[in-house]
């Protein structure tokens, strides 16, 4: 615990004394009062009470574990922790009431609070896992989920169900997300064991197949979000994966270079395999009929296979094939999405709506860009990677 004080242009610090009124700890928070008083939250949940640069006091069991926030106001001050509750206290540090969010509606084990804010009525609570709470003094037993999200790493994943308004997120934070495009709510979610990769709907939404980061995938039922099948053929990424139209297979791509094609009738046997690419793969898609594959690659390679087996076919004899989606980055049907001097690495995700007749694209200064589809002209020409859109 360091206390600074400004001499004309520089800050000079000076080292807080702890004496034998608390034990060194790490501080995770402060927060400055009147008549030179300054309070701390401690990683073991006690409140620190300095006078000037000295210890004074110490409230021992503040908070059950670390104190992530605190902050002050007229009222007094609120402090946050990673027990899932907020406590309030008086001006003089004296508590006045505790709010447990692990029990509240939308409340569970492991609930963490980052940040807390206390004005009049009205508390805020941030959580490690992205959610934001309101609570109500007058009504501390109702706390209101305000918004949700994803936390740790990118969010790498997203499809959107074939027949409902719901979109599905999968993330570093080893969750798989069911969310309401009606009103932007969390319908259901799933913590897995790996980072989820990619994501892929069957065609009525029945099942949900998650590609996860050390090479494996699973098969969710998407009615209670329980597991099918857990299969792991493959030691790299999956960073594509896709049902056929007819919901008979499922391609999984890997950064192996490989696309694996299961029978999903046969509880998800390995029927084929696509082996000619020469990097790992980025994009695939299904034919409407269900009988061919297009992938992309790495190198900026693009491969077309029959299925199930996964034989090779040349460029020449996919030319009169009718792709259900467009997701790919190379071909002639999107040469026009490259700026000048640009390559293979600089555009991520590629969504073509064939009725509007429009590509949407992602790319590696975070920007989204809108095409007509298709978009045959080269070099016609939106910072974060964009990973991927639909």
């Amino acid at each position: 615990m360091k206390f600074w004080t400004l001499c004309g242009n520089a800050l000079t610090p000076k080292r807080g004394i702890f004496g034998k009124t608390g034990d060194l700890q790490t501080i995770l928070c402060v927060s400055a009062a009147k008549d030179e008083l300054t309070y701390s939250g401690a990683l073991n949940g006690d409140v620190y009470v300095w006078k000037g640069i000295t210890l004074i006091r110490t409230v021992q069991a503040a908070h059950g574990a670390g104190i992530f926030s605190m902050h002050a106001c007229e009222e007094g001050f609120a402090t946050g922790g990673r027990d899932g509750c907020i406590r309030l206290w008086d001006v003089d540090f004296k508590p006045i009431t505790m709010i447990d969010l692990r029990e509240a509606e939308h409340g569970y084990k492991g609930l963490s609070i980052r940040s807390v804010c206390w004005k009049a009525d009205r508390i805020l609570a941030g959580t490690q896992d992205s959610e934001i709470f309101e609570v109500m003094v007058r009504d501390r037993d109702k706390p209101v989920l305000l918004m949700q999200g994803h936390s740790e790493g990118e969010l790498w994943a997203l499809d959107l169900h074939p027949k409902q308004p719901v979109a599905v997120t999968g993330s570093d934070d080893r969750s798989v997300r069911l969310w309401s495009l009606m009103d932007h709510t969390l319908l259901a979610r799933c913590n897995m064991e790996e980072s989820v990769r990619s994501v892929s709907f069957n065609n009525d939404g029945s099942q949900l197949a998650l590609g996860m980061r050390d090479g494996s995938f699973t098969v969710l039922r998407v009615r209670d979000m329980t597991e099918v099948v857990h299969i792991k053929d493959r030691k790299e990424v999956i960073h594509e994966l896709k049902f056929s139209p007819d919901s008979s297979f499922l391609a999984v791509g890997s950064n192996d270079g490989l696309v694996d094609i299961y029978a999903v009738a046969q509880r998800f046997k390995k029927v084929g395999e696509c082996s000619r690419s020469t990097s790992f793969i980025t994009h695939l898609d299904w034919s409407v009929d269900s009988r061919f594959l297009q992938t992309n690659d790495g190198t900026g390679e693009r491969l077309f296979y029959r299925m199930p087996a996964g034989k090779l076919i040349l460029k020449e004899e996919a030319k009169g094939i009718h792709w259900m989606t467009w997701t790919g980055i190379i071909g002639p049907e999107v040469n026009g999405i490259w700026p000048k001097y640009s390559n293979v690495t600089n555009v991520n995700s590629v969504h073509a709506n064939y009725s509007s007749a429009v590509l949407v694209t992602g790319d590696d200064l975070g920007l989204i860009k809108l095409f007509r589809f298709p978009c045959l002209k080269k070099g016609l020409y939106h910072p974060s990677n964009s990973r991927n859109i639909w």
